[in-house]
Formats: C-alpha cells, structure tokens, sequence
C-alpha cells in the first residue's frame, strides 16, 4: 500500500483557472486578491517546512459567482529543503525555476518564491500585458530571476514585498 499524505478536499464550485479565458476579464483587484491568497498559503506552508512542487494554474480553482480562490492538488510538496535527484522534476515548465531542471540543485524556498512569482506574470499578464503597477511588476521579475541569489529569501519576504 502507498504511503503518503492524502489530501481530501471539501466540495467546492469552482472552475480550473488553468488557461480559463473567463481570468482575463477579471477586475485586477480580483486577480490581486487571488495573488495573496496564494502568497498567504505559501507562506503557512513554508513556515511548516514545506516546499512548492508542481504547482502552476490548474491547481487552482476560482469560483466565479463568490470571488473564492481555491488551491488544489498539494501533494507533491515536498518538506525541504532537498535536492533535486532526477534532472527535470515534475511540473509545467512555465512555473519551475532553474534549478527544478538541474540534477543535483538546491531545491528550497527560493525554488517556491520563483514559482509564486511566476504564477504572478501568468495570472497578471505577461511583458507588457502586465495588468499591475511597475512596482509590482518589480516584484515578480525579482521573484523569477534566474540567480537565485537574486530572489527573495523566503515566501514571506515575497509576500510582505507584494503588500
């Protein structure tokens, strides 16, 4: 039998924000709100060990008639930090840091701050579609730098930056 954490989740009525055309008519505060709610689970998260894997936009569930961001599918976080053991980790290419593509890597809390901040450009717009002020665009491209030396140190400083 596997072992593991099972998650079960509580019935909600929402729609997969992955590629959703609906997103893009969003109000930008909506979106904003989206945006800390996820850098609020995140930084619980973190606090308790944990690092971002696979997440991108099809784990996230929006109900469009409440204004309620749900975050799905967290079972392939792992309790970090770790290194990276098989070369290309799992994920959708469009949220993975640098480091999820290189064997041997440090893969930690930086790792999730560059997936947040991509997960930033990808529900606010990408180049110069970005929906949000110039700081917060900042913020994000801080976020996504490829030096991880050069991102926020953890979660939380993301967060308390994005305001």
């Amino acid at each position: 039998m596997p072992t593991g954490p099972w998650l079960v989740y509580d019935w909600f009525d929402g729609e997969l924000l992955r590629k959703h055309a609906r997103v893009a008519a969003l109000a930008v505060p909506a979106i904003e709100r989206c945006i800390a709610t996820i850098f609020d689970l995140h930084v619980a998260l973190a606090d308790a060990g944990w690092i971002a894997g696979d997440f991108y936009d099809a784990a996230l569930m929006y109900d469009f008639a409440t204004s309620e961001l749900r975050v799905i599918d967290l079972d392939s976080y792992h309790r970090g930090p770790y290194r990276n053991a098989m070369g290309r980790m799992y994920g959708s290419s469009r949220f993975m840091a640098p480091e999820e593509f290189e064997p041997g890597a440090l893969i930690d809390e930086r790792t999730t701050v560059f997936t947040l901040g991509r997960a930033a450009f990808v529900l606010l717009g990408e180049g110069d579609a970005f929906r949000s002020s110039l700081a917060r665009r900042a913020i994000a491209e801080r976020a996504c730098a490829p030096n991880r030396a050069q991102r926020f140190a953890s979660v939380r400083e993301l967060r308390d930056a994005w305001g």
